[in-house]
């Protein structure tokens, strides 16, 4: 049995990850210094389920930061988060992954 939010962080993380994967360019900087690892993009869900506020936290250089934020900040509209039935404005912290094949 999993509850519903589960399920729905669950779905919202594995669309992440598809969007993330079917649109990284990884960096030239970063393949050529071979930097592997995470990103960590702190953002903002307003009430209509548009990307706002997008700031990158954790950065492991190479331009994979800037990589990171561009990819948040061109993500589809979401569903915005709720509060009983209201929706509402919420945080969001995404990790984009930079592995070298």
């Amino acid at each position: 049995y999993e509850s519903s939010d589960y399920q729905r962080r669950r779905c919202t993380n594995e669309k992440i990850r598809d969007f993330v994967s079917a649109q990284l360019q990884y960096p030239a900087a970063a393949q050529e210094a071979a930097i592997e690892g995470s990103v960590r993009v702190d953002c903002i869900i307003d009430k209509e389920g548009n990307i706002s506020s997008a700031k990158v936290y954790q950065d492991i250089g190479g331009g994979c930061g800037a990589e990171a934020l561009r990819l948040v900040n061109s993500m589809p509209q979401w569903a915005p988060g709720t509060a009983g039935e209201v929706e509402v404005e919420s945080r969001y912290r995404v990790y984009v992954s930079f592995k070298l094949d």
